[in-house]
């Protein structure tokens, strides 16, 4: 056992003390230090290996304690990592006593704030050794608050830690416990178990320091008066020194409480000083004392805090107290804004000061912000702070009643734009308070309150307001046909709005003409409205119904309903026009665009005669629509086309009209360029696939054919045959047309020409059958009348009339149609086109009125050089090379030869036709499947088919009990519901 006792170089107070042999406590670190040299040389004991890579650090280290070059924290700082360095690694031989004299040099030279604090201050260099005091100047910039605290804190803190590294240090090598007084280390020596065990004991000649009570209260009143001093600002005349070291050795000699006390009572005094200077104030200069007060104590707090952060970190952190900052602050909130007159008066002058500049009034902003900040910086150790319970609660509810009544009155006695440009002026101006003076957690409160009374309370007036509402917007927005108005725009869009419910208004487009004033205000509405769920919801809403409700106007119009070019074109311009408001002024948003699509597939399948009048439209488009048009603007017209193709859930409707019609452009040249025809075959093909157009591609594939045989029978002696008739026929494959056979007895010169073909083409083509179809043939004819000679084409049913009457002058209708023995509907339409028309041909002389419909019948100009009459006739051919038959068309004389329709408008043919389907889908399913579920099995049709027509549940089911009784499927003998592939032997 051997004692140490060497002298505890710890900080010096400033009385003297007793020397006694006892334990002392590190303030700063849980070691029970008894002396760094002894625990040093203890350590040194029970080292074996040495660092030699340590040694040059250790050198470095004494070089530079010696010349003392350590000017600033910073290099304090790094010096401190060597240590922590050196530290890491002390398993060294002889270097742990020039460690030792190195680190009893470092605290000697360190351990004093005073000295480090006079270092960081000072601008010139100064060694470790200088001791000197900084007062005057040095301690008013000290507590100027302009000077950074975190260079105190920072000193504060390498002293701190410095404390704590060597007590880490030495017990890292010497383990000892700290429940014992007296500290008696055992330690084995590592690796050499013959070494003999040993104990120390070391003690300090530094004992406990004796207080003094005199002594204290000395102390403590200094402290109050540095407090006095620091109110008066008078802080140049203090020694931070002094007043530092004095809170410092109060907290040592145990004596915190007495110091936390009296720093309460000291600011106390302060406060109900300026209680009595607010409260006396009355008018507009309340909030302008209560600022200057609380600026005065804001101060105050800060310099008084700074030369308390020994008891801050020692005391307070023990004690679980709040730090002498927060005090000072929870006392100016309770002594002070807590007051009632004050309280009161406060949170009137506030509100009053918000709606004056509401009303237009110019307040002190800064002032304002100030008080504000006040209310939010007091908020210390509260559940629920000052700011939101004396301001912001009240500020909100005055808020909106204010909205609430202003939005009202304004509403009713102006226009939608009107009322949208001042929402969004009231919105920029909270935006600015919120900026100026208003907490940011206040922002999503007063968007909620701004949104509901400004916005979401009015929407549903705004949409439907007369002349002016956002409907009557929309039905005033000319769209942009020919893409002549809009130009996209980088830049931002003029619509300018508030960042408190707006970030931007992004980019958009510029227009021009009379739409401009229209999209700024669908542009100004959607910015408002649209970023508010509830009135997106609206919006969202109101869209749709909106678009079904002008389609269905169009859908029950009479003069749409006479007219489906008019139709189509009516609903093209529709998509036009909400494709232009949600472009232009709702963004492209995604959402509205789907909307968009959604309403106009709603309304177009509410009529299945859509298929046909959009047949009837691309008809008349590739007959003259298209003439004058660039390859563009036909390119456009027909993506448009496209678009409300997607929309129609009747696509086989569609093509059969579609093929109908095409059909007849082609027998009668009607077309004008066969370019633009397969443009739209395969954009038909890009959206149904390419089955969808098997029956349109060889439409056209059957026309250059046919062409082919002509040549070939042109330039045989079959046309010598016929003297001056001239025959063009057109020989079509059976399956891609669809051409109705349609009885009549032909006349002796069509008879003749349709023999003389026939003998032609079997000849040609053996093992191929003819049949001729002379409904949709035509004939150019030459007619002598008492004005003189007249070129016309008629129909091949309207020649064999007109022949008739070479033979005499006057027939009767059941004469004719005796003759002819054609059916009585086609007969009575072919004669009314020759009787009622603008120039009529024939003479009808029976009383009454006709209740026969009116067949336009178009005239040709007269041809010089034509000398001969022409005839043509059609056949159609079925066989097994391919191609058959021909055809002709009488062009707008013709009407369309179909069968009948069902209850629904659908043609008898694809409703056959999609039952043969349905039945082959359910087929496809099975066989893939074997088994299958009722549910799924119509699911997987519904989606299987959903690309040519939407079947009902019903269609399905009878399809599915057909194919039952024909043996392909069956149903489960235990489940109803389960259906099996019947596998075919």
């Amino acid at each position: 056992m051997k004692d140490y006792c060497i002298e505890l170089p710890l900080f010096l107070p400033p009385f003297p003390v007793p020397e006694e042999t006892e334990t002392i406590d590190c303030p700063q670190t849980t070691v029970r230090r008894k002396t760094y040299k002894g625990l040093l040389s203890a350590a040194k004991k029970n080292v074996q290996e040495d660092a030699p890579t340590i040694e040059a650090e250790l050198g470095k280290l004494e070089k530079e304690l010696a010349a003392g070059e350590y000017h600033d924290l910073f290099q304090l700082a790094q010096l401190q990592h060597h240590h922590e360095h050196c530290a890491s690694q002390l398993s060294v031989r002889e270097s742990l006593s020039r460690l030792e004299t190195a680190l009893c040099q470092v605290i000697r030279s360190h351990n004093h704030k005073l000295v480090m604090l006079n270092m960081v201050m000072s601008k010139h260099q100064q060694t470790a050794s200088s001791s000197s005091v900084i007062q005057g100047d040095a301690f008013e910039a000290l507590l100027n608050p302009t000077f950074n605290p975190h260079y105190l804190q920072a000193i504060d803190q390498v002293v701190h830690n410095m404390d704590n590294w060597i007590g880490s240090c030495l017990r890292k090598h010497v383990p000892f416990a700290d429940e014992v007084a007296s500290l008696e280390i055992r330690e084995e020596v590592p690796h050499m178990s013959a070494a003999p065990k040993q104990t120390f004991k070391f003690t300090s000649t530094i004992g406990r320091v004796k207080i003094d009570a005199n002594a204290v209260q000395n102390q403590l009143r200094i402290i109050s008066n540095a407090i006095d001093t620091i109110y008066q600002r008078s802080s140049s005349q203090l020694s931070f020194n002094e007043i530092y070291g004095t809170a410092y050795n109060l907290v040592l000699q145990k004596q915190g409480d007495a110091l936390y006390d009296r720093i309460q009572e000291t600011c106390a005094v302060h406060l109900s000083h300026s209680v009595a200077r607010i409260v006396s104030t009355e008018g507009t200069s309340f909030l302008q004392t209560l600022a200057q007060e609380w600026t005065t104590h804001s101060t105050a707090f800060e310099s008084i805090a700074r030369v308390l952060m020994y008891m801050d970190r020692t005391y307070c952190d023990q004690k679980k107290k709040a730090d002498s900052l927060t005090l000072m602050l929870s006392l100016f909130r309770d002594r002070v804004v807590y007051v009632p007159e004050i309280r009161h008066t406060l949170r009137q002058q506030l509100l009053a000061q918000i709606l004056q500049e509401r009303r237009g009034n110019i307040i002190d902003r800064s002032l304002l912000r100030e008080v504000l900040l006040m209310m939010a910086r007091v908020s210390v150790q509260c559940a629920v702070s000052v700011y939101e319970e004396d301001f912001e609660q009240f500020f909100l509810t005055e808020t909106e009643q204010f909205y609430r009544e202003e939005s009202l009155a304004f509403i009713t006695t102006h226009t939608c734009p009107e009322y949208m440009t001042k929402v969004t002026r009231r919105l920029a101006e909270e935006s600015e308070r919120l900026t100026n003076y208003l907490a940011t957690e206040t922002e999503p409160k007063l968007r909620a309150i701004l949104e509901q009374q400004l916005l979401t309370t009015h929407i549903r007036t705004l949409i439907d307001m007369e002349h002016t509402g956002i409907l009557a917007l929309y039905r005033s927005f000319q769209p942009n046909i020919h893409g002549t108005d809009v130009e996209v725009a980088s830049a931002a869009g003029s619509v300018s709005a508030s960042a408190l419910l707006l970030s931007g208004s992004g980019s958009g487009a510029s227009v021009g003409g009379a739409n401009a004033s229209t999209v700024e205000d669908l542009k100004r509405f959607f910015l408002l409205f649209g970023r508010v769920v509830p009135c997106f919801a609206i919006l969202y809403e109101t869209l749709g119904k909106e678009i079904v409700r002008r389609g269905q106007e169009i859908l029950s119009s009479q003069e749409t309903a006479r007219d489906p070019v008019a139709f189509v074109k009516d609903v093209l311009y529709l998509k036009d026009q909400y494709d232009g408001i949600v472009q232009l002024a709702y963004r492209h948003d995604k959402r509205l665009e789907a909307k968009v699509k959604e309403a106009f597939k709603s309304f177009i399948n509410n009529d299945h005669r859509t298929a046909a009048h959009l047949s009837a439209y691309l008809d008349d488009f590739f007959r003259r629509g298209m003439q004058g048009l660039s390859e563009t603007d036909i390119n456009t017209q027909l993506d448009k086309v496209i678009v409300i193709f997607r929309f129609l859930s009747d696509k086989d409707v569609f093509e059969d009209f579609y093929n109908k019609a095409l059909s007849k452009r082609l027998l009668g040249q009607k077309t004008v360029a066969d370019d633009q025809e397969k443009l739209m075959i395969a954009k038909l093909k890009n959206e149904c696939g390419l089955s969808f157009t098997t029956k349109m591609e060889g439409m056209f594939m059957d026309m250059n054919l046919s062409k082919a045989v002509m040549d070939v029978y042109r330039a045989s002696t079959y046309p010598s045959r016929l003297g001056p008739w001239e025959m063009d026929v057109q020989v079509l494959t059976m399956g891609h047309w669809s051409v109705p056979a349609v009885p009549c007895r032909l006349s002796t010169e069509l008879d003749v020409m349709q023999q003389t073909f026939t003998e032609f083409y079997t000849n040609e083509h053996s093992g191929r059958k003819l049949t001729w179809c002379p409904s949709l043939g035509y004939v150019e004819m030459r007619g002598h009348f008492p004005l003189g000679k007249k070129e016309f084409t008629v129909s091949s049913f309207q020649w064999c009339i007109l022949a008739l009457f070479n033979l005499q002058d006057t027939w009767t209708f059941a004469a004719i149609h005796e003759r002819l023995a054609m059916p009585t509907l086609e007969l009575r339409r072919h004669l009314l086109s020759l009787c009622t028309s603008k120039l009529p041909i024939l003479k009808k002389t029976s009383s009454g009125k006709s209740k026969l419909r009116r067949i336009k019948v178009m005239l040709v100009s007269e041809k010089d050089a034509q000398q001969s009459l022409g005839a043509a006739g059609a056949a159609s051919g079925v066989g097994g090379g391919g191609s058959g038959g021909g055809g002709g068309s009488a062009g707008d004389a013709i009407d369309e030869m179909g069968s009948g329709v069902t209850a629904e408008g659908i043609p008898v043919e694809v409703e056959d036709r999609r039952r043969y389907q349905t039945e082959a889908a359910i087929v496809r399913i099975m066989k893939a499947r074997k088994t299958l579920v009722h549910n799924e099995l119509i699911a997987e049709v519904m989606r299987q088919l959903s690309h040519l027509f939407s079947p009902t549940v019903q269609l399905i089911r009878k399809c599915i009990e057909r194919l039952i009784e024909r043996d392909y499927i069956q149903r489960d003998p235990e489940d109803s519901r389960l259906y099996s592939y019947v596998a075919l032997a």
